[in-house]
């Protein structure tokens, strides 16, 4: 996810010079993209043109729940990355509960919180 500005004239240019539309601020379904730059962490890296900025791992996950891809790989992402230890469990049922009723698309929404916290309790059980 590439948030763009209207001043950054030379990252326009080199995804133009890719055959890449330019035409943009950032594509996501959900979370709302205030909402996600509203609770950015900032990471402090030895970039000198870049700066990194990541959204909480509440946010993150949510992201990935409402993604409308056909398949197991975003909430496989979310089990395999560990980011469900550092989430507020709470906060997360919280928002997906509010960003439900907003999708575009739920009939192509694959994935479940309640799934995902199953999955997630098994493995914690199994030592995973």
């Amino acid at each position: 996810m590439i948030r763009m500005e209207k001043e950054d004239v030379e990252l326009r240019k080199l995804l133009r010079k890719y055959n890449i539309n330019d035409d943009l601020k950032s594509v996501m379904e959900l979370p709302p993209m205030e909402d996600v730059y509203e609770d950015m962490e900032t990471l402090n890296v030895p970039f000198n043109n870049i700066k990194v900025e990541l959204p909480s791992p509440e946010l993150l996950i949510i992201s990935k729940l409402f993604a409308t891809r056909q398949t197991t790989k975003d909430m496989e992402d979310v089990l395999n990355s560990g980011i469900l230890d550092h989430a507020d469990i709470n906060k997360l049922k919280m928002l997906y509960k509010e960003y439900r009723g907003y999708t575009v698309l739920p009939e192509r929404r694959y994935n479940s919180l309640d799934d995902l916290l199953e999955d997630w309790e098994n493995r914690k059980k199994k030592g995973r």
